[in-house]
């Protein structure tokens, strides 16, 4: 761009694409990839096996004037009568996201699912992290085994529009020996609905009460859904977790929502039943008053019901000052962020 150029195409566009774990091949080199698209619809007549063709997609970014990059996913018609389907994806996209947008596909069914969210997510990757990309075009090549970029070509500008939906903010992680096993304390993922179920089933009903304020028997999948797909950029829920995979588990977990003014934001944390009293809470409250106060947010608060000793106790030890409600069962908690924070 220093130079004055303004698009990136072949090698140099496979060479940034590639260092996100995207595989690239030039168009010249595409036709040896799969075979013809006639055995996608005839599998019997496929003669490499693996390397059968299933679709080409077209994939094109754009910078929306109202909505950032956006994405548009163009699919061929499985048939001569209809019409080529097209959808679009704000990026980032997690695997959630993108599962859902090849759900829709008419191919879904034929199509690998696993080197297909990897592309996409890793394509929305680089948009996310490289702000110059203002547009691209390529071609997402899926066979039986692969799902690769062909062609693809970057325009680059200096200025582009905001992304409408916040990244993961990678650089809120943080890896720690605890007690003996490694912890992670991180935000947390759409990918996490599972492990936070587990999580909440892990919980005594007495604990449950005392955090939700009445009596829960669980949480369907829209529940928990709004519980990990969280909006960034007005919410944050850090949680602590060990192993990895289908193997982590959710210990613990801390969440602030932040009014439209950033004036406060208003917090809730919970421990697994079996895991309080090892100062778990205490680490994750602390960090979210790190990153509350970073924000700028003048203050933090919260309601906590009076017979909640162990919270009573946390916010104590954190600093937070308490105060009546109107409900006599009920009291606040506040601690000021900022010097010039008045009374919300």
């Amino acid at each position: 761009m220093a130079a004055g150029g303004t698009v990136l195409a072949g090698a140099e566009a496979a060479a940034l694409l590639t260092g996100f774990g995207i595989e690239v091949v030039d168009a010249d080199d595409s036709a040896g990839l799969a075979d013809s698209a006639e055995s996608a619809d005839h599998p019997a007549n496929d003669a490499s096996g693996a390397e059968e063709h299933i679709v080409d997609v077209t994939v094109t970014l754009r910078d929306d004037a109202h909505f950032g990059p956006v994405f548009e996913f163009t699919l061929p018609p499985t048939d001569a009568a209809s019409s080529p389907m097209t959808t679009y994806g704000l990026p980032p996209l997690n695997p959630v996201l993108a599962r859902e947008i090849v759900s829709r596909s008419p191919y879904a069914r034929r199509a690998p699912v696993g080197p297909v969210l990897d592309a996409l997510t890793a394509l929305s990757e680089s948009v996310c992290c490289v702000e110059q990309i203002v547009g691209l075009t390529a071609t997402l090549r899926v066979t039986r085994t692969r799902a690769r970029l062909v062609a693809p070509r970057i325009a680059l500008g200096a200025v582009r529009g905001r992304l409408a939906i916040v990244p993961y903010p990678r650089q809120l992680e943080e890896t720690f020996d605890w007690h003996g096993q490694r912890l992670t304390i991180r935000p947390i993922r759409p990918e996490d609905e599972a492990a936070h179920s587990a999580f909440i089933g892990a919980m005594t009903p007495e604990d449950l009460r005392l955090r939700f304020f009445g009596a829960v028997s669980g949480f369907d999948h829209s529940q928990l859904a709004r519980m990990t797909q969280i909006d960034y950029d007005r919410e944050m829920a850090l949680i602590a977790t060990t192993g990895e995979g289908n193997q982590a588990r959710t210990l613990g977990v801390v969440r602030t929502i932040t009014d439209p003014d950033n004036e406060s934001a208003e917090f809730a944390v919970a421990v697994r039943s079996d895991l309080k009293g090892k100062g778990l809470g205490r680490m994750l409250m602390e960090r979210m008053v790190a990153y509350t106060r970073a924000r700028g947010t003048r203050w933090i608060v919260g309601e906590v019901l009076r017979e909640n000793g162990p919270m009573m106790g946390l916010v104590k030890a954190c600093g937070f000052s308490i105060g009546p409600t109107a409900d006599p069962a009920v009291v606040e908690v506040k601690m000021p962020l900022r010097g010039d924070a008045r009374t919300p």
